[in-house]
């Protein structure tokens, strides 16, 4: 029962994290103040720390056994991590927003296939 639940606000975080990524990209591009202002940033930060609580819990109730899927989606979260970072931080121009927004959020669709599958090899 609590793994159920757990897992399910772990998969509606994760969409939740797409979508307010997909905002703040659209947002960055637009070059909008609203990007300063703390209900849009405060949610992101915060959605990214509690659905990696929540990762770290589904592991425990696994007995915190690392499949290769696992693996993998934890470097695909690195890169999310990192891109989205470069994305809205550190890029200098419309370009290299577009281009790390593409890597963050390919980053987030590939995590989801794989949580989906339970498989490297998913296609």
């Amino acid at each position: 029962m609590i793994y159920t639940i757990v897992h399910h606000l772990h998969s509606t975080l994760a969409t939740l994290i797409l979508l307010l990524l997909l905002f703040r990209l659209f947002l960055k591009l637009r070059k909008s103040n609203l990007l300063n202002k703390p209900w849009v940033k405060i949610p992101a930060h915060l959605f990214d720390t509690v659905i990696i609580l929540l990762g770290l819990t589904l592991l425990h109730f696994n007995n915190w056994v690392f499949h290769g899927w696992l693996v993998l989606k934890l470097i695909a979260i690195i890169i999310y991590i990192l891109s989205t970072f470069y994305a809205m931080k550190k890029a200098t121009n419309s370009i290299q927003v577009l281009l790390f927004g593409i890597l963050s959020t390919a980053s987030i669709l590939f995590i989801f296939a794989l949580a989906h599958s339970k498989s490297i090899f998913f296609l």
